[in-house]
């Protein structure tokens, strides 16, 4: 097996990984290719898995406190009664009073019906990585793209039409669901 990718590649047999050269060949049937930014999976047949991160891998940012203060912001002249609780919530995270689970999820429920979902996953495109982003466009003809993320869904959903890619979402919240 031919490896055909720049980044490093590495074949993992019953001992362990056996790192080569890019380019060179692989010796074993199952081929683990790993870049700064993703990490891929061969399986039989030729089939490629790629497994990618939002937070500070596919995106130059964590995109949940974005996603706090863009609500908070635009929240504060469109629903000034939500505003008061976001910010109270923070608050209250920002003093260690609550946790970021209990926060996440009180956040969660505060802007279940909020507008704001699309366009701030339009307005997180500027802080994609352009390099990833062209690589996964290649990948995704062979491959399947898996986006691992704890990112609430609220936003997470609308990625794909704006990245323009076909990805398979995986987090801790929901086993695998198609976005």
């Amino acid at each position: 097996m031919m490896c055909d990718s720049h980044f490093e590649c590495r074949c993992q047999n019953r001992f362990g990984y056996l790192r080569h050269h890019p380019k060179e060949s692989c010796h074993f049937p199952f081929l683990f290719q790993t870049s700064r930014y993703h990490r891929s999976i061969s399986v039989g047949g030729g089939q490629m898995i790629v497994v990618v991160d939002l937070d500070k891998t596919l995106l130059k940012i964590d995109s949940f406190p974005a996603w706090y203060f863009y609500n908070l912001r635009h929240s504060a002249v469109s629903n000034p009664l939500l505003f008061a609780h976001m910010f109270y919530l923070g608050f209250k995270r920002a003093l260690g009073l609550i946790s970021h689970v209990t926060f996440k999820e009180n956040l969660m429920k505060m802007l279940d019906k909020s507008d704001f979902h699309e366009l701030f996953a339009k307005d997180l495109s500027k802080h994609l990585r352009i390099d990833l982003a062209d690589h996964l466009k290649k990948l995704q003809e062979d491959a399947t793209l898996i986006l691992s993320t704890a990112a609430p869904n609220h936003y997470v959903q609308h990625l794909p039409n704006i990245f323009r890619f076909n990805l398979t979402k995986f987090s801790p919240a929901t086993s695998s669901s198609k976005i």
